[in-house]
């Protein structure tokens, strides 16, 4: 299924945690900064694993709300697994997590996690992980800004140079893919 195997839930305190399977390997997050851009395949490969693990908590009604490198963790092996959903929504419940705030982290939400919106689909997971996709295959992220505010209004309304002007190599067809994967609207995605 592409996702960590969760064993337990508690709470010490005030605090929840879950107690999940222990992956001998590195996340995404870790592999560009130390290697930069990953070939198009490699991306695709890993963006499909996600994708896979996506597809299938969006198959129980579950919205991840935070897909990010870090988020996605590989074993040595190269398979991919989707971890934490520590801010998880589920789609058949109204609201967020906190308290019906804006949750997540701000390089990689969507415009309608940056609007507060409360009804999130699975469509925001997607523009998340076009955003991972992009930085995937260029080394760097589609938007940068001084504070959270200003990366949300840059989610919002903001444009960002299509990854194939960036990185000469990525074929027409991939390019377009992760361009719709970051449309604005939910419906274009």
């Amino acid at each position: 299924t592409n996702i960590a195997h969760a064993y337990d839930v508690d709470k010490e305190g005030e605090r929840y945690y879950l107690v999940m399977e222990y992956i001998e390997g590195h996340d995404l997050q870790r592999m560009v900064e130390d290697e930069g851009p990953l070939d198009c395949d490699r991306a695709v490969d890993y963006v499909r694993q996600a994708a896979e693990g996506l597809a299938h908590a969006h198959g129980r009604n579950m919205i991840h709300c935070d897909i990010k490198p870090d988020n996605l963790l590989l074993f040595p092996n190269n398979q991919l697994l989707l971890t934490d959903f520590g801010i998880a929504k589920d789609s058949d419940m109204s609201g967020l997590t906190s308290a019906n705030s804006t949750v997540g982290t701000a390089a990689y939400m969507s415009p309608e996690q940056c609007r507060g919106e409360r009804d999130l689909t699975p469509k925001s997971d997607l523009y998340a992980l076009g955003i991972v996709f992009y930085e995937l295959l260029t080394g760097r992220k589609p938007f940068t800004a001084e504070n959270a505010m200003d990366m949300f209004i840059q989610h919002v309304s903001g444009t960002f140079e299509r990854p194939a002007r960036i990185v000469m190599d990525i074929p027409p067809w991939l390019d377009t893919l992760v361009c719709q994967l970051m449309e604005k609207k939910p419906e274009h995605r």
